[in-house]
């Protein structure tokens, strides 16, 4: 039984010796001072439900934490969509505003093409116009040389000319002509027969008279077609029908 205490005794002595050797090394290597030494002790000073409470408190700061966090992101996404939202209507109004350049552009044009058709329609009618007055004017000339033809003095002068040799006949038709008589010369060589105001015709031979002669073939033409009629008018009695 001495023994046994003996025993104990030197195995506390051991212990007790070990943990002064320990504290001696951690404050020899500078791992142990007053301030660590007092939180360790500070560790063990709250109760188990103190620390419950702080568990419960510090849970509850992390819970207003994530709260406030979320606000803070929908408030976020609000004013992001009042961005977007007012973009929107930028982009509605920019949409407008081309829309209405568009329509004032076609405006616009619509005018224009309007002016450009009043224009048209107003040269139209004047051509027209210049068109009845030069018909007048033609269908006056040719009355009077109808009646020209009934006339005595018409009646010699183209029996002088057909007395003429063709070469000068041909000359006196190209005086008429270059003296701005051409309507009378074309008359005089209807009334000839064929034979003459052809014979008269064959001696137009310098450079640009066969366009000259063409003409006033054509214009002979022309003259007799409007005499023939005029002439079966005047044979026909009034009331008659065909």
């Amino acid at each position: 039984m001495k023994t046994i205490g003996v025993s104990l005794l030197l195995v506390l002595a051991v212990n007790v010796l070990g943990a002064a050797a320990f504290v001696g090394w951690l404050g020899a290597t500078d791992r142990l001072s007053e301030t660590r030494l007092q939180r360790a002790v500070s560790v063990f000073e709250p109760t188990l439900a103190e620390e419950q409470a702080e568990q419960a408190s510090a849970d509850q700061l992390a819970a207003e934490a994530e709260a406030h966090a979320a606000q803070v992101s929908r408030m976020a996404s609000i004013d992001r969509g009042l961005v977007t939202l007012a973009q929107r209507f930028d982009a509605e109004r920019l949409t407008d505003d081309t829309a209405r350049a568009l329509l004032e552009r076609t405006q616009r044009e619509v005018a224009a093409i309007r002016q450009r058709l009043d224009t048209d329609r107003a040269l139209l009618e004047d051509a027209r116009k210049r068109l009845d007055e030069r018909e007048a004017a033609f269908e006056q000339r040719v009355a009077m040389q109808a009646d020209a033809l009934s006339d005595e003095d018409f009646k010699r002068a183209v029996k002088t000319l057909s007395a003429l040799p063709p070469d000068q006949a041909a000359g006196a038709v190209r005086a008429m002509i270059a003296g701005g008589n051409r309507d009378q010369a074309v008359a005089y060589l209807a009334a000839m027969t064929v034979g003459q105001s052809a014979n008269v015709l064959r001696e137009f031979a310098g450079p640009g008279d066969p366009a000259l002669v063409a003409g006033l073939l054509e214009s002979i033409r022309l003259r007799s077609e409007q005499l023939d009629a005029q002439q079966a008018s005047a044979d026909t009695p009034a009331g008659a029908t065909g």
